[in-house]
């Protein structure tokens, strides 16, 4: 099976023009086949104050009401519900003994924040989409594995051989997790298919662009404190907290514990396109490569599922029902955090459904 070349199935972006040193980057972009057919993302109404501090209280739409929201949040038996529309929140609920100040286990929402700052990267000119991945067991050009790329890491098309699996001790998932260095171990693996082909999830691949990341700007320290300086300050999330390995790398595929709040805040950040308070985050485009399939899944773009049982919908999933959802067509972020007891899809529907037929 013939490779796909990255300009024909992602957004190419020119590095030109980047401010790095305040996140700020101007850079042109230019549509991969199937961009057009994205919704349009929805600017801040004026207004309405971006949730740096406080997040700005708005009322439901009419036909949405807080007691049938309550009584869908109270049957899902899940630990927290957020709706934010039109960059208000209107809705918040928790299950006792959690509140606004509890962290909450992100599980693999933590591969979107990983996506983010690989983005950063991109738009620095630190990283480029369709070029070698920078891993040190790949660099020999004869190692079948060099040719796997960025863009191929971010969806989920490297390749390489990766067991997905949560219980018991034979999956990959368990061995990363006991190896000295999460990120060696997953790029040690060899691979199964030609990269860019074929579509396989793997927390492994999230945890070798954690490493790219750390690599790249010099180590553990420097990259989280990128990281806060970068995407988590600018936009008040003051919550999150990274899970290390043994050798204190960030796992990037899981680890990125926060509040529902602060979770709403990173929906709310891509919800914009990457703008905060007229001021921009991630590089421009970022966000609509990150929302276009991959070449190998329809449903999957760079480390956020697409349609996620909702149309036009792009959206943050961790295991036991973790989720951030971002709706452009409706202008609307949905937060749930579960515990694995949890009916926390069945909640999301239902919630999406009611504010996409007010």
């Amino acid at each position: 099976m013939k490779r796909p070349t990255v300009a024909a199935v992602v957004i190419a972006l020119s590095l030109a023009g980047g401010a790095a040193g305040n996140g700020l980057t101007g850079a042109p972009v230019s549509a991969s086949p199937g961009a057009s057919t994205l919704a349009p993302l929805p600017r801040q109404p004026k207004g309405v104050a971006f949730p740096t501090v406080r997040w700005p209280r708005g009322a439901l739409p009419h036909g949405v009401t807080r007691s049938g929201l309550h009584a869908a949040f109270s049957q899902a038996q899940v630990r927290s519900l957020l709706a934010v529309k039109g960059g208000k929140l209107v809705y918040e609920a928790y299950g006792a003994p959690d509140g606004p100040e509890t962290s909450m286990m992100s599980a693999s929402i933590a591969k979107s924040f990983t996506s983010a700052v690989i983005g950063l990267l991109v738009g620095d000119g630190k990283l480029h989409l369709g070029g070698p991945a920078p891993v040190t067991a790949w660099a020999d050009p004869h190692d079948p594995r060099h040719a796997i790329t960025i863009a191929d890491l971010l969806h989920m098309s490297s390749g390489l051989q990766w067991a997905e699996e949560y219980s018991g001790s034979f999956g990959d998932i368990s061995k990363m997790i006991g190896a000295p260095n999460a990120s060696e171990y997953a790029a040690s693996l060899p691979l199964e298919s030609p990269p860019g082909t074929v579509w396989h999830y793997s927390t492994g691949t999230a945890a070798i662009l954690a490493g790219i990341i750390i690599d790249t700007l010099g180590g553990e320290t420097a990259a989280e404190r990128y990281i806060r300086r970068r995407v988590l300050v600018p936009i008040g999330i003051t919550s999150t907290r990274f899970a290390r390995d043994q050798s204190g790398r960030w796992y990037g595929g899981f680890g990125a514990d926060s509040t529902p709040r602060d979770f709403a805040r990173f929906g709310l950040l891509y919800l914009r396109d990457g703008v905060w308070n007229h001021k921009r985050i991630l590089p421009r485009g970022w966000v609509d490569f990150t929302r276009t399939p991959g070449p190998a899944s329809p449903q999957y773009g760079a480390l956020w599922w697409l349609n996620y049982g909702e149309p036009g919908t792009f959206t943050a999933v961790g295991l036991f029902g973790q989720y951030i959802l971002v709706a452009p067509a409706f202008d609307l972020v949905i937060v749930v955090t579960s515990s694995p007891s949890g009916q926390a899809s069945s909640l999301l529907h239902s919630v999406y459904s009611a504010f996409a037929n007010a």
